[in-house]
């Protein structure tokens, strides 16, 4: 039997998640947290704009994705795509998660797909809705 491939979320699915979007949820429940990752990236983004009140709940919810930290090949994707994709106004933060999908042969699943449509060899992940 083959293995479920694993989905790299962009930070905007956690944050829709955590308020709640019904059609993120359901994605989600139907994918199972075993196959979900998300990059330190995200993580950093996320605690850097949560409110103190919302700490203990995003921290539960961060441990139920699997985390990818950043290595050498996931550095080297990175600093190719600052220089390569420029023009195209990529961020810091996306740069770092499309090098993170790349590097681990992870779908990308994103509400943002202007943001990565132009990364050679990023497949973006299709959800249901």
């Amino acid at each position: 039997m083959a293995t479920k491939k694993i989905i790299l979320c962009d930070t905007n699915i956690f944050i829709d998640y955590f308020h709640e979007d019904d059609h993120v949820s359901k994605e989600l429940d139907y994918l199972a947290f075993d196959r979900l990752a998300m990059s330190v990236i995200s993580v950093a983004e996320i605690y850097f704009g949560m409110r103190k009140r919302e700490r203990t709940k995003t921290r539960e919810l961060v441990r139920k994705f699997n985390l990818c930290h950043v290595d050498k090949e996931i550095s080297r994707l990175f600093i190719q795509y600052m220089l390569g994709y420029h023009d195209h106004g990529i961020s810091i933060p996306d740069a770092l998660i499309a090098a993170t999908a790349v590097s681990n042969k992870m779908e990308l699943f994103t509400h943002n797909r202007e943001d990565f449509d132009f990364i050679e060899g990023l497949t973006l992940y299709n959800p249901r809705y």
